[in-house]
């Protein structure tokens, strides 16, 4: 898909037109296309149903609990939707955010942290590493398990 194409979609989307709809209106078999060029170009798409309405979003929504949350993968996440990684919800992992303050920069996109201590949920800085790449990360992972063994 060109540049311009995608330029056209976002502008269509961007005004309220579904990932559907703007695939129809460009000739396209699926809104998956269009998501995946989004996707690929790092722009921001709705959550699925629809658009969260302004009044609804965040600390306006009644269901509020102060935008920190535990998933059921123990990942402790924090609202900041202007965050660079932030997912389409506007969660961030919090111990991206934390090792980014150890660092005093941004994460590049290929640096991965690691839990020391194999817990999720503990994001203290003595208890993450941060990686360069995700290549470097298994390889610690082999060694570690090669060490129990």
């Amino acid at each position: 898909m060109a540049d311009e194409m995608v330029t056209e979609a976002y502008r269509l989307y961007s005004e309220g037109m579904t990932l559907c709809q703007v695939a129809d209106k460009m000739g396209l078999k699926s809104g998956t296309t269009i998501l995946y060029h989004f996707q690929r170009e790092g722009l921001k798409t709705r959550p699925r149903g629809g658009a969260v309405k302004e009044s609804q979003a965040g600390p306006e929504n009644g269901n509020w609990k102060g935008g920190r949350v535990a998933g059921t993968d123990r990942y402790v996440r924090v609202w900041m939707p202007d965050h660079h990684r932030a997912d389409t919800g506007g969660y961030v992992f919090e111990h991206v955010l934390v090792a980014e303050m150890m660092l005093g920069r941004p994460l590049l996109p290929e640096e991965v942290v690691h839990h020391k201590n194999a817990l999720k949920d503990d994001n203290r800085p003595r208890n993450l590493l941060v990686f360069p790449e995700q290549s470097d990360h298994a390889t610690h992972h082999q060694r570690e398990r090669r060490l129990e063994a």
